[in-house]
């Protein structure tokens, strides 16, 4: 016998996690005493609940399973934004809860935290998680957690656990869970494959399209292999830029906000696009400007593969990657990538006001595979998509669920996951004001993520949409915030030459470093004006429908 608690550790433990991230309360603060004298999992302090969302994620995204270990109610319920990204984006975060204990949970009790009843939090996590289980029997609890992160790992989706404080301690069974394997339609999939095999086959211009569940399931290499085999062009979603070698594909596509005329042409004109593991959102549908064929279009994702109209339920990607590469019938095309020649506008001057294109395209020319990137969201990720990322896990950001604040606590996340890389932050400055302070929890544990804000004082995201004062922000020189915990390590910059001055000191020294950069409020990225374009038009003609329009 084991206590629940070792149990807990084992488990996450012999999944790879090392680090477990959130804030200790009175219901949970037993657990991170376990935790912390155990040695297995350290428990990394964060500033405050999204933060550890957000690391969490980005670890899971790195790692293959991220942990969030909150305490019931104030700290869970300020975590459900961050949980909801990764449940959007097919992140696997396992969220661990303590909470009131057995003898507590009594009619009436009054008991600080409790919302509506001492269900409250698990309902609202079972909105966002695929699974949200209280283990409230030491008999079942070893079970629960088994399915728990079973159902994670098949699902790519956050899970929830929530241990009552007077069971941390409760003796379970130390045997491990025997869990029946996952039921695979194997006609389904022969089906599926055979049709794969004569469509592929009898494309002229055959695309392969990457999605970020190749990440997640860390298909990779057999993707890569599979490309090879049938001698298409690869093209990649946004959120999947930098899984394969960029090298190796033609760029990101995403209708008009693809990385490049040629790159849209190619996937829409192409008479057969095998996509694997894509979301097809609106962002990575470039807001709807992209004009893919669905007749002439192959979907497989872990929960869904399609053929023009035909739906193959209980197929899963790995097992229908596996079947292609050994396909002999599948031909092999010539296709091959062939890059688009970009004209670059020249050099910018050394005096040369900083501008978004002109600080992203120094950026290009000093990235190396000792970065990771980590992307917020609105224009530092638009500009993103013509960075080239040097190798898989290169690029980290809510390019999906979009929600501002990823940044600063992704890179803790993201750095622990890879102590070996060191992270860029790109971040705007509004979403900096929601999380940056996590910037203490960087000093804290002696990590060393170059932070850059795009300071232009503005959501200028929205500012094509919706322009009024409601999109300003107040200015603010944001070198005060890392000078709190660690002076001297903070850089502002107006100009091109100030602002490689200021990445050179900032990669000499193996430390925080935040530099931010000014950027004037009317000037973006090229991508940002033709998405805000798209947006605003879009907007406005959603504006105009009619009452009588809405509810029909």
């Amino acid at each position: 016998m084991i206590t629940l608690s070792e149990y807990l550790i084992r488990s996450l433990h012999e999944r790879g996690v090392r680090h477990v991230f959130g804030l200790p309360g009175d219901f949970v603060v037993g657990l991170y005493d376990i935790f912390e004298r155990d040695g297995r999992l350290k428990p990394i302090v964060m500033a405050h609940e999204p933060g550890a969302g957000f690391a969490a994620d980005a670890y899971a995204r790195c790692k293959g399973l991220g942990v969030a270990l909150i305490t019931y109610c104030v700290g869970g319920l300020n975590c459900v934004n961050a949980v909801a990204e990764a449940y959007a984006e097919k992140s696997p975060v396992l969220i661990v809860s303590g909470g009131p204990g057995i003898a507590e949970r009594k009619p009436n009790a009054l008991l600080h935290h409790r919302v509506k009843n001492f269900e409250t939090q698990r309902n609202v996590f079972e909105e966002v998680t695929c699974k949200a289980t209280v283990l409230d029997n030491p008999v079942t609890a070893p079970r629960q957690i088994a399915e728990t992160l079973a159902t994670i790992k098949r699902l790519n989706r956050p899970g929830y656990l929530e241990i009552p404080r007077d069971l941390y301690l409760a003796p379970v069974s130390a045997q491990p869970v025997e869990l029946p394997p996952i039921p695979l339609d194997a006609e389904a999939l022969e089906e599926l494959v055979a049709e794969s095999i004569e469509m592929c086959n009898n494309a002229e211009r055959p695309v392969l399209m990457v999605g970020i569940e190749v990440h997640r399931l860390r298909l990779a290499e057999k993707v890569r292999q599979l490309a090879a085999k049938l001698g298409a062009r690869v093209v990649t979603t946004l959120e999947a830029k930098g899984v394969l070698p960029e090298d190796e594909t033609l760029g990101v596509y995403a209708g008009a906000l693809s990385s490049g005329t040629h790159v849209r042409q190619t996937a829409e004109e192409s008479d057969c696009v095998l996509m694997l593991g894509a979301f097809m959102t609106e962002f990575n549908l470039g807001v709807y400007t992209a004009h893919l064929d669905p007749r002439r279009t192959i979907s497989v994702s872990n929960e869904e593969a399609r053929i023009g109209h035909h739906v193959f339920p209980g197929v899963a990607l790995e097992p229908y990657v596996d079947a292609l590469l050994g396909a002999r019938r599948l031909l092999t095309h010539s296709m091959g990538a062939t890059a688009e020649q970009v004209d670059h506008p020249p050099v910018p001057a050394r005096d040369d006001a900083i501008t978004v294109n002109a600080l992203y395209r120094l950026l290009d020319k000093r990235m190396d595979r000792d970065h990771v990137i980590v992307c917020d969201v609105g224009d530092c990720l638009f500009a993103a998509i013509g960075l080239h990322i040097p190798q898989e896990t290169g690029l980290l950001a809510p390019a999906n669920y979009t929600s501002m604040g990823f940044g600063v606590p992704g890179a803790i996340g993201a750095e622990l996951a890879l102590p070996e890389k060191r992270p860029i932050v790109l971040v705007g400055d509004g979403a900096f004001r929601m999380t940056g302070n996590e910037l203490a929890t960087a000093v804290r544990y002696k990590l060393s993520p170059i932070v850059i804000i795009l300071n232009n004082s503005s959501f200028v995201t929205l500012q094509n949409v919706a322009s009024g004062p409601f999109n300003d922000l107040i200015a603010a020189d944001y070198r005060l915030m890392l000078d709190m915990y660690l002076p001297g390590r903070s850089f502002r910059c107006h100009t091109v030459g100030e602002f490689l001055d200021a990445f050179e000191a900032a990669e000499v020294r193996k430390a925080p470093a935040l530099i931010d950069v000014v950027i004037d409020p009317q000037d973006c990225s090229d991508v940002l004006n033709t998405f805000s374009v798209e947006l605003a038009r879009r907007a406005q003609s959603s504006s105009q429908v009619a009452p009588s329009e809405m509810t029909d």
